[in-house]
């Protein structure tokens, strides 16, 4: 039986980040509402965000126009943490998606437990470091033409964040629309549509009381 459906796409291990937690006494809580912006492109960021509630989506305007989703953030995760640190223009926007409570940490509340507290540092270092290993793996996939192969690397990595074990693969547990799913591969819908029916005929892919389940061998 499934117990947890999440809407986030990207999660970490609750351990990973048990030093930042133990500093939220010290950050800015604040209040987002359902469309409100944490990061804007070309503005600076002077904060990452912890998420205690809600949900965050960051994308990225293509050149067509459209908006490529990068992740949808949920609670226990953080964001905005690379260009609060790294200062420049950040490429991304980040908008809240429902009522979302997060706790602040400015660059210099940051840079003072950078000082004080080694773990909390190495917390932020492996964050990135994760962060960075996922995007190379995406950036991987989008090299692929074949789009089967895209959304089966998407749905790998889901599966890894927010999946369980099933007798004959991987339940993946984030609901995604084929609008979503195209908008975190650079496909269109309809081929979204096609591609999964066509992983579906291979046996790659099948569909269990409403979520994907990756087949045997297309588990990551």
């Amino acid at each position: 039986m499934v117990s947890i459906v999440s809407r986030a796409t990207g999660r970490l291990d609750k351990d990973m980040l048990a030093p930042v937690r133990r500093h939220l006494a010290r950050g800015a809580r604040h209040t987002l509402p359902a469309g409100a912006a944490l990061v804007v492109p070309g503005e600076p960021c002077p904060a990452f965000a912890y998420i205690e509630a809600g949900l965050i989506q960051s994308t990225l305007l293509r050149g067509d126009g459209e908006h490529a989703i990068i992740e949808r953030i949920g609670p226990g995760s953080i964001c905005g943490e690379g260009p609060s640190l790294h200062g420049l223009p950040p490429a991304v926007e980040m908008v809240a998606l429902e009522t979302t409570r997060v706790v602040l940490f400015d660059r210099a509340l940051t840079e003072q437990l950078f000082r004080d507290d080694p773990a909390f540092a190495l917390a932020i270092a492996r964050v990135l470091s994760v962060k960075y290993h996922s995007l190379l793996a995406r950036f991987g996939a989008m090299t692929d033409r074949r789009p089967a192969e895209r959304l089966i690397e998407l749905l790998a990595r889901l599966g890894r964040h927010g999946g369980e074990v099933h007798r004959r693969g991987r339940l993946i547990l984030t609901r995604l629309t084929h609008d979503d799913m195209a908008a975190m591969t650079g496909l269109s819908r309809v081929t979204v549509t096609r591609s999964i029916a066509s992983l579906r005929r291979d046996g790659r892919l099948d569909v269990v009381s409403g979520h994907y389940l990756l087949v045997g061998d297309s588990v990551d």
